[in-house]
C-alpha cells in the first residue's frame, strides 16, 4: 500500500468529527480576506471573481505559455543538434 494513502486515511479518520468546523473556519477565512478588499473599493463579489476566477486564469495561462516556450525552445535544440551531425 502507498505510504501516503495511509498517512491521509489516518489523518481523514482521526478528523472525520472535525471536517465542518474546518470547512467553516476556512469560510469565514476566506470571507475575511475577501472583505479586506473594501480597502480600495472591491465589494465581495467583484473580489471573489477577480482572486477566485482571474487571477487564476492568469496564472494558469502564464504556466501554459512557460511551458509551451520551453517545448519550443527543446525542439529548437534538437534541430540544431540534428543539423551538426
Amino acid at each position: 500500500m502507498n505510504k501516503n494513502i495511509l498517512i491521509w486515511s489516518v489523518i481523514f479518520y482521526k478528523t472525520r468529527n472535525y471536517f465542518r468546523k474546518w470547512c467553516d473556519i476556512g469560510f469565514r477565512k476566506s470571507q475575511e480576506f475577501l472583505f479586506w478588499f473594501k480597502r480600495i473599493g472591491w465589494n465581495y463579489i467583484v473580489a471573489s471573481v477577480i482572486m477566485y476566477v482571474i487571477v487564476p486564469l492568469i496564472l494558469y495561462g502564464l504556466l501554459v505559455w512557460g511551458i509551451y516556450k520551453s517545448l519550443m525552445n527543446s525542439v529548437k535544440i534538437k534541430k540544431l543538434i540534428e543539423e551538426d551531425k
